[in-house]
């Protein structure tokens, strides 16, 4: 009868234990061409790219944030797009936002090469490095985004700000 009892107990524990774990959440990756179709009125693009050990070490966050906002109504959603990857052939294949913006002085991003602010055509974006997280919001009736943060420190910043 106490092996029964220590063997209840033991199965009720686990069962907890396994029941209160969180399940995590990854990012649901979107192509580029649907960056301002989302239906949402505000929402964050995170851009990464395969073999990017930056890219690698944010990842986690963005998993914490999603796993910890999983359900949540009032939370802003956070969607990834690859700028760069590996096709079924084995070929590196580069999208056309990841690039460097050299058309004049906007200011945008650690070294003035993004060009994010404003644009509401996925087409017109320059997106110079990975990590990096932008926001889409509707103004006016038109959706358009804005350039959040570049790099690993600045985004983690950010994201744990919203689970704040």
């Amino acid at each position: 009868m106490k092996r029964v009892l220590v063997f209840i107990i033991i199965c009720m524990s686990l069962f907890v234990l396994v029941g209160c774990q969180e399940k995590k959440v990854n990012p649901t990756y979107i192509s580029a061409e649907n960056i301002y179709d989302l239906d949402s009125d505000k929402y964050l693009i995170y851009f990464e790219k395969e073999d990017c050990s930056q890219c690698a070490a944010t990842l986690p966050t963005i998993i914490n944030y999603l796993t910890k906002t999983s359900g949540k109504r009032d939370a802003v959603k956070v969607y990834s797009v690859l700028l760069e990857f590996t096709d079924e052939n084995g070929e590196k294949v580069s999208i056309p936002i990841s690039r460097a913006f050299t058309g004049g002085d906007t200011k945008q991003g650690p070294d003035g090469n993004f060009y994010v602010n404003g644009v509401s055509n996925w087409v017109a974006l320059y997106i110079a490095a990975a990590p990096s997280l932008i926001e889409v919001s509707t103004v006016d009736g038109k959706k358009q985004s804005t350039l959040i943060a570049v790099g690993t420190s600045e985004i983690e910043t950010y994201i744990n700000n919203l689970l704040k």
